[in-house]
């Protein structure tokens, strides 16, 4: 079912990577309508880093400078970044 609170969601996750505040990205990440799992406060600073530049690439690749993150991609990001921390620590 199409879910318009999850698009409101990704408005502002979108909004939050832009303007690069790694505490307003979390904050919205953690959006109860974004239904993300496993987001970490500790990892927050890591989030915006590579949910920033798996914007930047979406948008170099569809060449399209207002190309938005879905949840799934968000989704993704956040599980990364969680692995990555994982493996360094």
């Amino acid at each position: 079912p199409f879910c318009f609170t999850g698009i409101i969601a990704v408005g502002h996750i979108n909004e939050a990577i832009d303007q690069g505040n790694p505490e307003k990205t979390l904050e919205a990440l953690l959006l109860p309508t974004a239904k993300l799992q496993d987001v970490r406060p500790v990892n927050a600073r890591h989030y915006q880093d590579v949910l920033y530049h798996a914007k930047a690439q979406k948008c170099k690749e569809s060449q399209d400078e207002s190309e938005l993150l879905w949840l799934d991609e968000i989704q993704k990001g956040i599980s990364d970044a969680n692995n990555n921390i994982k493996e360094a620590a």
